[in-house]
């Protein structure tokens, strides 16, 4: 993992440094692929680069769309300033390894009667529009990812149309509790005789307990402007989440602020964006996670726990624990389904045996055994009931452990109790980011127990 930051490091160093050298112009073309297009953005000043983890967000950074939880389908309506409007679709298909979103735009001017020099109405109207089509596609290595989206824009004005092709490109890091990202927007191409709005995005985020923070720098290339956006975003309670941000930049500055409501598999996001004396703009989004269980309660990712090390002097060497009589206690379900705890306790119970390196009683013995002194299987996760129950099965060491899920992540812990001595041996932490995960974490934690 450290050879893998290192890279990540490096590749924004020499990116920002390499898209600098001769890109500056005096103006720039296509105004409309600036405009905010994530209600969940907007309410957070446009603080997006480092998240980007809805279907809008490959507005933001392509790279983004790896770290969406389910597949999903979003509508965006935004009533922008100066009688503009905006609606939008979004398609998201996360995976494994790739993922891939489409999410089109259709922007537009309220039509005006056109009058000609005496003040006279021609009968014909004034229309402005613009069609933004973008697709997007992202490869994810464990916390790192790579994005890149073909963007084909169109402008109408009138009678007379232009459009052009060009291309987005970024990278999201994720560290513990900060993400790092970077992206290049509108890489290539002309509108016309002038350039295409070339930005550069890098941002923050830092997760700290229902709490997310963020900073955005934004480099205009094209025209050699920068500015900052401030941002964040609080869980209030398991459906409501507050948002706030700033746009720190000298003419479209100013407050946002949001809100987010989860409903089963529904999201839906309001945000406002002041424009200063041009007005306020209003934001809509409607999400619907095709994956999500209905009425799950939903919270912001908390700070990763390092797992507890157990103290040196109470590690018993390899050759100690090879051969012990082992129970296996059925393992307690925190936030997940006491199906899925059963589970996860037969997959670790498979894998034990399958080492061929402890001696694991069968859990058809266990029960009788357990049921002829009335003691209770399930929900054993203390050292003092492991105890218990080692001396009742008449074996050396118990094994105990819960699942817990905090958002669609699973955590499993499992500590190695010496029954004589009542001491933990060994306590390991997995975590499996899918349900389809679960099988080789478990694999993962016997291979632990026995190093």
């Amino acid at each position: 993992m450290k050879i893998i930051k290192y890279i990540f490091m490096l590749f924004l160093l020499f990116f920002l440094l390499f898209i600098q050298i001769n890109c500056y112009a005096d103006t720039s073309a296509a105004m409309f692929l600036e405009i905010p297009s994530s209600a969940k953005a907007v309410g957070m000043g446009d603080c997006f680069t480092a998240l980007a983890d809805d279907p809008f967000g490959a507005y933001y950074n392509p790279a983004g769309i790896s770290f969406i939880k389910y597949p999903t389908v979003s509508f965006l309506y935004q009533n922008y300033i100066q009688d503009m409007s905006d609606n939008s679709i979004g398609i998201a298909i996360p995976g494994k390894v790739f993922s891939f979103n489409l999410s089109p735009s259709f922007i537009a001017i309220k039509e005006e009667p056109i009058y000609d020099s005496f003040g006279n109405d021609t009968g014909r109207k004034f229309r402005y529009q613009a069609t933004i089509v973008p697709f997007s596609a992202a490869v994810r290595i464990k916390e790192l990812s790579f994005g890149g989206t073909i963007k084909y824009y169109k402008e109408e004005l009138d009678t007379d149309s232009k459009d052009v092709t060009t291309f987005d490109a970024g990278a999201i890091y994720r560290l513990n509790n900060l993400s790092l990202g970077i992206s290049e927007l509108n890489m290539t191409g002309k509108l016309g005789d002038y350039d295409l709005p070339r930005t550069l995005k890098y941002g923050l985020c830092y997760k700290y307990k229902d709490l997310n923070l963020l900073f955005d720098y934004n480099s205009q290339l094209t025209i050699n402007k920068s500015f900052y956006n401030l941002g964040g975003e609080f869980l209030i309670s398991n459906i409501l989440f507050v948002r706030c941000g700033y746009r720190l930049q000298d003419t479209f500055g100013g407050l946002a602020y949001g809100l987010g409501i989860k409903m089963g598999r529904f999201d839906i996001d309001y945000a406002a964006s002041s424009y200063s004396d041009l007005g306020t703009a209003q934001t809509l989004g409607l999400n619907y996670n095709f994956g999500r269980e209905k009425g799950k309660k939903e919270e912001l990712p908390k700070p990763k726990e390092e797992p507890i090390k157990p103290k040196k002097e109470l590690v018993k060497s390899k050759l100690e624990l090879k051969g012990k009589n082992t129970a296996i206690s059925e393992f307690l379900g925190k936030n997940a389904s006491a199906a899925d705890a059963s589970i996860v306790t037969d997959f670790i119970r498979t894998e034990m045996v399958s080492s061929e390196y402890f001696n694991i009683l069968e859990r058809a013995n266990m029960e009788m055994i357990l049921a002829e002194q009335k003691f209770q299987l399930s929900g054993c996760t203390s050292q003092e009931c492991a105890v218990k129950m080692g001396k009742v099965l008449n074996v050396q060491l118990v094994l105990i452990g819960s699942l817990s899920k905090l958002l669609e992540t699973y955590y499993i812990t499992v500590s190695l109790v010496d029954v004589e001595t009542g001491k933990v041996i060994k306590s390991i932490d997995q975590k499996a980011m899918t349900a389809d995960e679960l099988k080789d974490a478990c694999k993962t934690i016997v291979q632990k127990l026995i190093k």
